[in-house]
């Protein structure tokens, strides 16, 4: 489970009125260790422009004081108690004007120091004492060598955070060279750790010991900074069982620790988990950074050998979990289980996203030992899933093994077979690519975004409920159809709203039916992407935080359509914008998104000193029809980038109110035509509406014809001049223009073509004659 800790310190600053948020690009150091006091620098653009707390996603640090430094820098000094776990501890800033982005701090168990250069010399290291914490650098061909000095028999672990400080796609790899500069253990990644490195070993004999830290592609820059741990902690390669039920005490074993064999009793929680932070320790210490284990509330069995064979499979439940290893060459593992004719079951399986070097191959047999079903990756990921559902009543075997039917005692897997359960799962759409949008709410004002929703085992219309918000602050969400995906929201924050935040609930429930649904909400913070943008490390935020800023120097709302926007139709969205005495910028408006079959333009402005903008949209003839709930965006800079949004506002796209066939005649250059149409009637209109006939080409023209609900028919009297382009031209249509509450209904209905031909050349006196 994650939450938020919240710790205020108020500092005598001047006050940076309208400011947009700040931005958390680097902690310095990025660690500290445990029972210490350390001080923090935060930088980053607005940093220091009046910060007012460190918010914590998990709890386990204590912040005594911040102090600014300057307008992009603030100074934090924290302190890790003794019992704070080692791994990573996500927090943001909070300022007046508002949330900064995630950045992680590291706790380590081990004494803290610095790389000091010049250490690229193999033949000149630098000296550290054995058991200590280096954070360092790597640059372009930068490679640090660092010695130590060690007993025969005693432990040498070996950890290096890279990627995992969420800076850049560092790629770190660590080689031991023994006393005699033999080369004794090398790693480049380990799944355990992703693109990180680790090893475990015991010391051949007495000595100094060297050890390398390089890029692996020797390439370096100012971002990718590291932090090396080296001593005799435990570093077990994987743990076994990798989970357990809910309230029970595990036996917890070892794997590929260079002491050999140990296991330690672990105590799980009495709720489920699918990422429960396990640290091993002993008398040598702690292990840098934890394992993942899953917590379910369900039977667990683990594999009994022999299992190689379907008619041996290990006796199990579904719904239920299963673990086994795959440790020897071409390994396969079976477990039986009974099932219902129908029922469905999702069955996943775990290895990579614990830790695990497997690359797992999965399929459900019959009780005959013949395939059903059959995975090897789940959309690009080397975890298998698949969807069963029960041909017959009886039983059914699940069989695993390495796709490349590899051994090693580090084959961990967990296998969960869950019952369909409708879900929803939320996220809130990006604005800006590749950055989680945060809800900023200045007082007075409104920030908002779209809520995208997927079901899974569940359908229809949804009411989305937002709480566990900040006094004085509400949340308006309208119902999703139950034939989309997406709906916007709007956060209020009440002009008097006090500054603070909290780390809000989504729930959710179907409209139609009192069926539960369970809501999952998560929002990733991309830290670290790799080539063609693979998210290679991030931050999955599982409550969205909300905070109220201080007051904005503008505001913007949409001026409420009286009339629809219809099918193949246009229309234009004003914006009106309020400003603060003084602020004259630009405002850039933009939808935070189009209903299905909606485009509009994105890159309008109320320009400087201007208070309205227009924001042209359309619909295409597919545009699925019915209310829809709208919200624009606005942007501004004010020192630096300030969003806001508008009220909700409802855009109905209907269906056209006419009709049209037009034809595909012939005219010749000089003349004219009378161009007929016939109109189908579909939605009465009052008064009169004009049709135009549009793109005729050059040299052709026409005037409107004015219509009513009882119009049937129409022509255009064309006129062709002389010079009239000559050829077949396509694309005529109908533009309708409907007058509705003083507004205009446009529409673009039917479709035509048109032929020009040249005079026929007048007779000669040889055809004359014939």
């Amino acid at each position: 489970m994650r939450w938020l800790l919240l710790l205020v310190v108020t500092l005598s600053t001047a006050t940076v009125a309208s400011a947009a948020s700040p931005r958390l690009d680097q902690l310095a150091p990025q660690g500290a260790q445990r029972g210490t006091e350390a001080v923090i620098s935060l930088r980053g653009p607005r940093l220091g422009m009046d910060p007012l707390e460190i918010l914590w996603h998990e709890p386990g640090i204590e912040v005594k004081a911040l102090e600014r430094v300057d307008d992009n820098q603030t100074k934090a000094t924290v302190f890790v108690p003794e019992t704070t776990q080692p791994g990573r501890y996500p927090l943001r800033l909070r300022t007046k004007t508002g949330i900064s982005n995630v950045r992680t701090l590291h706790v380590g168990a081990l004494p803290e120091s610095n790389e000091t250069e010049p250490n690229s010399d193999p033949n000149a290291p630098q000296a550290i004492e054995f058991g200590t914490v280096v954070n360092g650098l790597i640059q372009r061909e930068d490679i640090d060598y660092f010695t130590f000095e060690v007993k025969a028999g005693e432990v040498i672990a070996v950890e290096v955070d890279g990627l995992r400080l969420g800076r850049t796609f560092f790629d770190p790899v660590i080689t031991l060279y023994g006393p005699d500069g033999a080369e004794l253990a090398k790693c480049d990644d380990w799944p355990l750790v992703k693109q990180d490195a680790c090893l475990s070993l015991v010391a051949p004999s007495d000595g100094k010991y060297l050890l390398e830290l390089r890029e692996s592609a020797y390439r370096g820059d100012g971002n990718c900074t590291y932090r090396l741990h080296v001593g005799n902690f435990p570093r077990p390669l994987a743990v076994y069982p990798p989970g357990g039920r809910v309230g029970e005490t595990v036996n917890i074993e070892w794997l590929g620790d260079a002491a050999g064999t140990a296991s330690q009793e672990v105590q799980l929680p009495d709720v489920p988990t699918d990422a429960l932070p396990y640290v091993p320790n002993d008398q040598r210490g702690w292990a840098p950074s934890p394992h993942m284990l899953r917590v379910v509330d369900m039977p667990v069995a683990g594999e009994v050998e022999p299992n190689n064979k379907p008619q041996e499979a290990t006796a199990g439940e579904a719904p239920g979990a299963f673990y086994g290893r795959l440790n020897e060459p071409g390994e396969r593992d079976h477990f039986r289980f009974a099932a219902k004719k129908g029922q469905v079951l999702h069955i996943r399986a775990h290895a990579r996203r614990i830790g695990s070097p497997a690359d797992m191959v999965m399929r459900v047999l019959d009780a005959n030992g013949k395939s059903l079903a059959g995975n090897d990756d789940d959309r690009g990921y080397p975890d298998s899933y698949i969807r069963f559902q029960a041909p017959e009543d009886g039983d059914y075997i699940i069989q695993v093994e390495e796709r490349l039917r590899r051994a090693d005692d580090a084959n961990i897997y967990w296998i969960e077979a869950l019952a369909p359960v409708p879900t929803v799962e939320l996220t809130i759409d990006e604005q800006e690519r590749y950055i989680a949008k945060l809800l900023d709410v200045p007082q007075g004002n409104r920030n908002g975004g779209v809520l995208r929703v997927g079901r899974r085992d569940t359908g229809g219309a949804m009411a989305i409920d937002w709480s566990q918000l900040p006094a004085g602050v509400s949340v308006e969400i309208p119902e999703l159809r139950g034939d989309f995906d997406r709906v916007p929201f709007v956060v209020s924050a009440a002009e008097d709203a006090p500054l603070g935040q909290s780390l809000s609930v989504l729930t959710a429930k179907r409209t139609d039916d009192d069926v539960p649904v369970v809501a999952a909400f998560k929002q990733t913070n991309w830290m670290v992407r790799g080539q063609n943008n693979v998210d290679m490390w991030n931050f999955n935020g599982t409550r969205p935080v909300v905070a109220v800023t201080e007051k904005a120097p503008f505001s913007i709302r949409i001026e409420q359509p009286k009339c629809p926007l219809v099918q193949r139709g246009n229309k234009d969205l004003k914006i009106v914008a309020e400003r603060a005495e003084g602020f004259e910028g630009a405002i850039l408006v933009r939808m935070l998104y189009n209903p299905p079959g909606v485009s509009s333009n994105n890159s309008r402005r109320v320009t400087q000193k201007e208070n309205e903008a227009i924001i042209p949209i359309t619909a295409n003839q597919n545009a699925r029809t019915g209310e829809w709930p709208i919200v624009v965006r606005g942007e501004a800079e004010v020192n630096g980038k300030l969003v806001t949004v508008t009220p909700l506002a409802t855009l109905t796209v209907a269906e056209p109110y006419v009709a049209m066939e037009l034809p595909r005649p012939n005219v010749v250059q000089g003349g004219t035509l009378n161009f007929p149409i016939t109109i189908e009637q579909r939605t009465p209109f009052e008064g009169e509406a004009k049709v135009e006939l549009i793109n005729l080409p050059p040299g052709v023209t026409t005037e409107p014809i004015m219509i009513t609900k009882e119009t049937t028919e129409i022509a255009f009297e064309l006129k062709v001049a002389d010079d009239a382009r000559p050829g077949q031209h396509k694309g005529q249509f109908c533009r309708v223009t409907v007058m509705e509450n003083g507004e205009p209904v446009i529409h673009s209905v039917g479709y035509g073509e048109l032929r020009v031909d040249k005079p026929l050349p007048p007779p000669t006196e040889a055809t004359a004659s014939k």
